[in-house]
């Protein structure tokens, strides 16, 4: 090509056996793309010029991630996943008589689904909403909990140690949240499970009760989203999170 341009990205929903769509369009701008999702195909079109799929990629996946994220919140679950599948390349030099439409592809195989909540609606991404590292990772070892592959309490005790990085104050200050949201959730992940999730083993733990697991799961997902829309300016406190007796 003389003159290669992305002309847009694609992405796919992935077939999970718990979710699936059955949903209008949506249409919606970001400040890098012009999106549209129909039929469980996402496409991107990136408003500046990208000489090359590798140059937007990166772009392109941030702000899937951080929609992935955000609608797996809501619904409880890391099932509002995408697949990439491709780029299409025009271009805007060609030689004459020639007019080259690029496209690049990736192959993808599914299984076979059971039974699964179909939804009538996609969920709507918001820009205020930033897949940081923090975040990432909180919402990767979040999953692993929810899948069973890790207990609650060593899930948020590594989230506590990773926001807190030794400093519990500082911590409370860089990331907006109210240090007694922090001390409590490290009462509970120190001092509460039995021989099979407990943290450590001591003479003084006792297992979580109904709902202290419940808080512990409330707070860690509050913590994630508050982090990854922190430049709203909010703060996290306990006010914001569900009552324990």
């Amino acid at each position: 090509m003389n003159d290669p341009h992305v002309e847009s990205l694609t992405y796919r929903l992935r077939e999970t056996d718990s979710l699936a769509f059955e949903a209008p369009p949506i249409e919606f701008e970001t400040a890098a793309f012009r999106a549209r999702l129909a039929d469980n195909v996402l496409t991107l079109r990136p408003k500046e010029h990208f000489a090359s799929e590798e140059d937007v990629r990166a772009i392109a996946d941030e702000f899937v991630r951080a929609w992935e994220i955000d609608a797996g919140l809501g619904y409880g679950r890391p099932d509002f996943r995408f697949q990439y599948d491709g780029a299409q390349l025009v271009d805007r030099a060609p030689s004459p008589g020639h007019h080259m439409i690029a496209s690049k592809g990736v192959l993808h195989l599914s299984g076979s689904a059971h039974l699964k909540v179909t939804r009538a609606k996609y969920p709507i991404p918001s820009e205020q909403f930033v897949a940081t590292p923090e975040v990432q990772v909180l919402w990767e070892r979040y999953s692993r909990y929810l899948a069973g592959k890790e207990p609650l309490l060593a899930m948020a005790y590594f989230g506590l140690t990773l926001l807190e990085r030794g400093d519990r104050r500082r911590a409370a200050r860089d990331f907006r949240i109210d240090v007694e949201v922090l001390r409590k959730l490290g009462e509970l992940t120190s001092t509460r499970g039995d021989g099979l999730t407990a943290r450590k083993m001591s003479t003084g733990v006792v297992p979580l009760t109904g709902p202290e697991s419940q808080w512990v799961e409330a707070t860690i997902k509050a913590i994630i989203r508050h982090i990854a829309t922190l430049n709203s300016g909010a703060s996290l406190s306990l006010a914001d999170l569900p009552p324990l007796p």
